[in-house]
């Protein structure tokens, strides 16, 4: 909870180079991405020059009632519009930013402040952590992988003073950051998870990253690491003077550890203390546990609470997942770790995702012994929030029944009640949030209101959407983006990817059809769409959605003028000029009539534009070119004639990247959004961000020589294992790559698919290997590349990302 400020006393706490103070009035929070700011909120927004201009969000953020603002750019161009405003002009408002967390920080009133840094599990050590301390202490711990210079003062920000202990994580690239994040952190108990390659190109080398990344434990009391591996001397030596507790295999450390197999389960012996059960067997696993055991240990909790806690350990969900429910509802889960911060974080995407529906919470008691103070900000958030409907599960929430004032609420005191008590028809149409604690086990209740569909799916990162969409917006010189949606978003999901590009302020939407556009109006979706391909009769239907048709033919400029003259209002469309691809559009050489008819009969230009046919290409660059001269030429002239000023637009994914001085007044981005670039110039810096994946029905064991699939085509060629996944030619897996013209990876091996594909499944041969029902598959995703698997099918990937069958559900991953 952020210590208590008042707008007079932020100059205090930072460095302002200019300000313009409207009224004195309380900070209740501090904001940074207007899209968490619910309408009334006063507070005090930063603006971050980041992935984007925070400046452009500033007009949001007041009129959700922020009255105190913290800019790099001239306050002038601001004061008069919002003279009430409180208007506070810094070089750096990152650094503004973190000094407000040094403040936040100062006022800690609790036993300890743990950081966490290393190359690789920061994030799960720290969860795992938590959720062996919570049995004892009131805890705070920074949300998801919040470990940067941004990400680090956010999470000190929203530091309760009153709190037992606060756990926060460190992460660097390159030198001379670790001492601001020590100085916001400011640690007395440090853990050092270990050193790996990870951002190895910024430092000169791995002894200069160590110490780099010691900065973190400057002032620290104690620091835990694990004390046999080969950097092991340059920690003790750069850490001398402090409380070194350290773990390992060798006799010479605090704790010796052993990892162990007994009684048929993995078991951690801690000489002296005794041994802990494990249920994950996978090193790196084994390692954070440890990690988190031994800074328990340090701290007093007993053996058994450890023990105890060690029940309630699972792999670590950084993000959350949405999917399609029951009766046209939509799931939001975050079945996790459930803490005051990931509670609000999963309140912020109910929020955005919930634009078109009505919102319901699904929340259980939270972990450890929260004050009654906690449980009060937990009912007003639930209160702010808007809710339809709220159901808690719980005694701590049932208490306070008589203070919650959700419109239809339901309060059973465990999960078997709700199953009980609530049933299908109680779930119409509406965007449902799921968040509880790890001993509710919530992860039982989402099958109960997911979609039933079979078990493959396709996974959506809508993070490495939005970082590619930034990687985008960078290289291009434009201010304006349209991004395409068509094919049902290449096949990812149209109105959810619509909904994010809105939340992420793209300028235009495009879609193929009016269909189309349609089914976003419906879904709410605000923002322009251009219709690709409309009909003549559909234009009727667009005006009445407010969508903009592409216009390629005196056809289709004679209806608009028709219908303009019978409604007796404006329509605005976009003007398609045909420079070479020779697919749709007017001819270069009818720009002049094209431009007179326009001012004849008042017609409203949104854009004039062309397609180029060859961008990827960069052996018919010229080609390209020439269109472009076409195009800038014949656009010229539209505008003389015309009198207008429309916008102008040529470049796709592929242009934007090769054509640089051809990005106009729009850029139009299609197949880059998913991380892919036909060109392969800047694959290294976009994030693959789609993944189809499937699990296994069944396996058995055949000997050698035996027939598999339609037709006996596939033969064992050893005696082994042969599995059967739950996708065909119907979900998109191609006819084409039966036979073992495919791989797929299990547990990050790959395997041939034996045998024919068949409609609905697949067969794979797994030699000796034997996993169990329900192990996942990759068919595409991070072990094998959309780019590769398209490859198989001598195709482009745009045509294996639309041919995934509608039976494949879609989840979208995020952070936020």
């Amino acid at each position: 909870m952020l210590k208590k400020l008042n707008s007079d006393e932020i100059p205090k706490i930072i460095e302002v180079q200019n300000s313009h103070l409207g009224k004195d009035e309380p900070i209740e929070g501090i904001f940074f991405d207007t899209r968490k700011i619910a309408r009334g909120s006063g507070g005090l927004f930063v603006a971050l020059n980041g992935n984007s201009d925070g400046h452009l969000y500033i007009p949001d953020a007041y009129a959700k009632g922020v009255r105190s603002f913290i800019l790099e750019s001239e306050i002038d161009q601001y004061s008069v519009e919002y003279s009430d405003a409180n208007l506070y002009q810094v070089d750096h408002s990152v650094e503004a930013l973190q000094n407000l967390a040094k403040n936040n920080r100062s006022g800690f009133k609790g036993e300890h402040i743990i950081g966490i840094t290393g190359s690789n599990g920061k994030t799960i050590v720290k969860e795992w952590l938590w959720t062996i301390l919570v049995s004892k202490w009131n805890v705070y711990k920074s949300p998801k992988s919040y470990n940067s210079q941004i990400g680090v003062p956010i999470s000190m920000l929203g530091l309760d003073q009153q709190v037992d202990l606060g756990i926060f994580e460190a992460g660097i690239s390159r030198p001379a950051e670790m001492e601001k994040l020590a100085s916001v952190i400011q640690p007395d108990i440090g853990i050092f998870t270990n050193i790996g390659p990870a951002h190895d190109e910024g430092f000169e080398s791995t002894e200069s990253k160590v110490s780099e990344k010691l900065k973190l434990f400057k002032d620290s009391d104690t620091v835990i690491y694990r004390g046999d591996q080969s950097y092991s001397g340059q920690l003790t030596k750069e850490l001398s003077g402090k409380n070194l507790i350290t773990w390992g295999k060798s006799e010479d450390q605090t704790y010796k550890v052993d990892f162990k197999q007994k009684n048929g389960s993995n078991t951690i012996e801690i000489q002296g203390v005794g041994d802990f059960e494990f249920g994950l067997n996978d090193q790196g696993s084994l390692e954070n546990i440890t990690h988190a055991m031994i800074t328990s240990l340090t701290l007093g909790l007993s053996p058994d609470s450890i023990r105890e806690s060690l029940k309630e350990i699972s792999p670590v969900e950084l993000r959350l997942d949405i999917k399609k429910g029951i009766s046209g509802c939509k799931i939001i889960n975050d079945a996790y770790n459930l803490d005051l911060n990931g509670f609000r974080s999963g309140l912020d995407s109910l929020m955005n995702q919930s634009k078109a529906q009505s919102r319901t919470l699904i929340l259980t008691d939270f972990p450890g012994k929260l004050k009654e103070e906690d449980y009060a900000e937990i009912v007003r958030i639930i209160n702010k929030a808007e809710l339809k409907k709220f159901i808690g599960i719980g005694r701590e929430l049932e208490k306070r029944k008589p203070d919650i004032k959700a419109g239809s609420t339901f309060f059973i005191s465990d999960l078997d009640g709700f199953k009980k008590e609530i049933g299908f028809e109680h779930f119409k149409d509406e965007t449902i949030l799921i968040t509880g604690a790890r001993k509710f086990k919530l992860e039982k209740l989402v099958p109960f209101l997911e979609e039933r569909i079979h078990g493959t799916k396709m996974e959506i990162d809508l993070d490495g959407i939005g970082h590619n969409l930034e990687v985008f917006r960078r290289m291009s010189s434009s201010k304006r983006t349209m991004v395409m949606v068509k094919g049902s978003g290449y096949g990812a999901g149209m109105v959810e990817l619509a909904e994010f590009l809105e939340r992420s302020r793209v300028d235009y939407l495009g879609v193929a059809y009016v269909d189309e556009g349609v089914e976003l109006r419906k879904a709410g979706v605000g923002l322009p769409i251009m219709v690709l391909n409309p009909t003549l009769e559909s234009f009727e239907l667009m005006m009445e959605k407010n969508l903009e048709p592409e216009i390629f033919s005196w056809d289709g400029l004679e209806m608009i003028k028709i219908l303009q003259h019978q409604i007796g209002k404006g329509f605005g469309i976009h003007l398609n000029i045909d420079t070479g691809m020779h697919r749709l559009g007017f001819d270069p050489g009818d720009v002049e009539r094209l431009a007179e008819y326009v001012r004849e009969n008042h017609l409203e230009v949104k854009s004039v534009f062309s397609h180029l046919s060859s961008s990827d290409d960069l052996d018919q660059k010229e080609f390209s070119k020439t269109q472009i001269e076409i195009f800038i030429r014949g656009s010229k002239i539209f505008k003389e004639i015309s009198g207008q000023d429309p916008l102008l637009h040529i470049c796709n994914t592929t242009g934007i990247i090769n054509f640089p001085n051809a990005h106009l007044d729009m850029v139009r981005l299609g197949i880059g959004l998913y991380g892919i670039d036909p060109s392969s110039q800047i694959n290294n810096r976009l994030e693959p961000c789609v993944a189809l994946k499937t699990e296994i029905s069944q396996t058995k064991r055949l000997q050698k020589g035996e027939p598999v699939g339609y037709g006996q085509k596939g033969r064992i060629p050893q005696d082994g294992f042969i599995a059967t996944l739950p996708i065909g030619y119907a979900d998109g897996f191609p006819r084409s790559l039966g036979n073992g013209k495919a791989n797929v990876f299990i547990h990050g091996k790959p395997y041939p698919v034996i045998g024919n594909v068949c409609m609905d499944m697949i067969m794979v041969y797994l030699g000796e290997e034997n996993y169990p029902s329900g192990s996942p598959v990759e068919i595409f995703g991070r072990e094998i590349s959309l780019e590769e698997f398209s490859s198989w099918q001598n195709t482009i990937p745009y045509e294996v990302l639309t041919q995934v069958g509608p039976r494949v559900k879609r989840i979208y991953l995020s952070s936020h």
